[in-house]
């Protein structure tokens, strides 16, 4: 027969073992890392997301102040191109040269449609 003693199980044992839910750091170091880093993982989210949003709000800020700054000046090059050269439109332009054009159509038609809508209404 064979004679096994278990130990009785007393509050200060349970209550232990409920917050320590069996886990000793010392008797299982890899376990502890591994949560210890999911941990670290979860508390560095936040500050990476505001990173990629601030990147994105530097890319917005690049994108208006080209189209405030530098497509004004690069279209009054084009123009200054089809004054000396008026026959370069068809085929003098470049394909840049068209792309800006194009997007000052956009912007020009974007901006006319946007000045028909009613903030109001």
């Amino acid at each position: 027969m064979e004679s096994r003693h278990k130990e009785k199980l007393t509050f200060s044992r349970y209550f232990w073992s409920e917050i320590s839910r069996g886990y000793i750091p010392d008797e299982n170091e890899t376990a502890y890392n591994a949560k210890r880093e999911r941990v670290y993982t979860f508390v560095r989210i936040p500050k990476e997301t505001e990173k990629f949003m601030f990147y994105g709000l530097l890319q917005c800020a690049d994108s208006f102040l080209f189209i405030f700054t530098f497509l004004p000046l690069r279209l009054f090059a084009v123009f200054m191109t089809l004054l000396k050269r008026p026959w370069a439109f068809t085929c003098g332009l470049s394909s840049s040269q068209k792309c800006d054009i194009v997007k000052v159509i956009i912007i020009a038609a974007g901006c006319g449609l946007m000045h028909q809508v009613s903030a109001l209404a």
